[in-house]
């Protein structure tokens, strides 16, 4: 790698232009080729981000020496198969969440990654917002006591079409899961590494689904028990019709106060020992940039991600557990589907700072 870390963009969808931008803001980095199968695509966020390569395939670039790192942005179907080519390669990669489908995948991911020289790291970009960031700090300091009970709700229309029918990444010709997959798994995610891990889930849905096919839910409610003796509840629609933005909202309960907080808008509001409710409007950060200044962090250093493969093990499998639960009507334990795939996990750790 010279100075400037040379980055390839593979993937143009829905996700991809926050990635760019973070890229573009990250000292040291530039985006030297953008790649889409739909060649429209593929052109127009190399415009919008004035990248004057585009390519429509993703072979072209396995070994090319002047493509230092790739950030992964594909239908998670292809996550697989395309990752281990670059690893194979010697391309560092970020892979865009869910980082794979199955467990089965994610093991052969692992293998993969063992074997490689280069660094990959899942972009869960969550973790590393202002607002996880602020909540961390308050749960690590003890500011609300004891954690006993969590709240959560991923409310948006974004996969809807004006006639209500499914978007073509919930339609079971293409999709790997519904909106639980697609977007809860960032709240399951934070909610495991508030609370100490998922022990088990109970989830049900108002769609169904064939066993042979993948769960393609729009709207998912699930209970959950946690690793530190707490509870908690979750709930996910692709379909809300209220108005205004998405609804990324938390709420914890501890022993000392609460703190309310959405990730979308910066909001966190906390109350300690039945004092004065205090609100802090922090700047919204996704999390998208800090996401990238950390993996490039651990490029300079060869640190390993804070959402690495084996750290996004237990997200992954709580997901599945809950298509599980979905199919069975009963609780499932993650920890029974890793143990079922023999893979074992490391905490889901929390926010960085950066």
């Amino acid at each position: 790698m010279g100075d400037t870390l040379s980055v390839a963009l593979i993937g143009a969808g829905y996700v991809s232009g926050d990635h760019a931008a973070a890229w573009r803001a990250q000292p040291g980095a530039s985006i030297r080729c953008v790649v889409d199968a739909d060649p429209h695509r593929a052109r127009s966020l190399a415009a919008d981000a004035g990248i004057d390569e585009w390519a429509t395939d993703f072979e072209s670039l396995i070994d090319r020496p002047d493509i230092d790192v790739v950030d992964i942005c594909l239908p998670p179907r292809l996550h697989l198969e395309a990752t281990v080519a670059f690893l194979d390669a010697g391309k560092h990669v970020l892979l865009e969440k869910p980082f794979v489908t199955s467990l089965d995948e994610a093991r052969r991911l692992l293998d993969a990654e063992q074997n490689s020289t280069t660094t990959l790291m899942v972009a869960e970009n969550w973790p590393y917002s202002s607002v996880a960031r602020r909540v961390r700090r308050l749960v690590d300091d003890g500011v609300l006591g004891e954690l006993f009970m969590l709240r959560a709700h991923n409310e948006s229309a974004l996969y809807m079409e004006h006639d209500g029918a499914l978007a073509p990444a919930l339609q079971a010709s293409s999709a790997v899961g519904g909106f639980t997959m697609s977007a809860g798994i960032h709240n399951i995610n934070l909610a495991s590494s508030l609370m100490g891990g998922i022990e088990s889930i109970y989830a049900c849905s108002p769609d169904r689904s064939p066993s042979a096919a993948p769960f393609v839910e729009r709207d998912a409610a699930m209970t959950a028990r946690f690793g530190n003796g707490g509870v908690g509840v979750m709930h996910f629609t692709g379909r809300s019709l209220h108005l205004g933005e998405r609804r990324l909202a938390f709420a914890l309960y501890g022993t000392r106060g609460m703190a309310e907080f959405d990730i979308l808008h910066g909001r966190v509001a906390f109350t300690v020992d039945g004092e004065r409710t205090q609100i802090e409007e922090r700047s919204p950060s996704m999390g998208f940039a800090e996401e990238i200044a950390h993996f490039c962090e651990c490029l300079a250093g060869g640190a390993t991600p804070m959402t690495s493969v084996r750290q996004q093990l237990e997200p992954l499998a709580t997901v599945l557990a809950a298509y599980q639960s979905m199919y069975e009507r009963r609780e499932v334990h993650p920890a029974d589907l890793l143990a079922q795939a023999g893979l074992s996990t490391v905490g889901t750790g929390g926010a960085i700072d950066v």
